[in-house]
């Protein structure tokens, strides 16, 4: 790995690592947010209302059914992301290239 990142690293859009990194954070925010929601529920701290809550957030909890799924889609979201946004480059840069050709 050293020694990859030693020949290699210089490739890597700084830029782009730090826009994928921050939307990864963003909805890995947003998931603690949502489970401490869910946890403060289940502890019954909101009120009258945590048991509606806590049966409304149990599907989206790291063990419900749609929760377990979180995780891959967060990661999926990221590579998709970077992934348009590479060619997206690419396809300006090439843009750009040809404009100079033309000149």
């Amino acid at each position: 790995m050293s020694w990859a990142w030693a020949h290699f690293g210089h490739r890597i859009n700084i830029r782009r690592f730090f826009q994928v990194t921050g939307i990864f954070l963003l909805l890995f925010t947003a998931q603690i947010l949502f489970y401490s929601i869910h946890e403060f529920s289940e502890a019954e701290m909101l009120g009258r209302w945590s048991e509606a809550i806590h049966n409304a957030t149990e599907p989206f909890s790291p063990s419900g059914l749609y929760g377990k799924w979180f995780s891959v889609l967060m990661v999926g979201v990221c590579a998709a992301w970077l992934i348009v946004a590479t060619l997206h480059d690419r396809a300006r840069g090439e843009h750009a290239a040809v404009k100079v050709r033309r000149r």
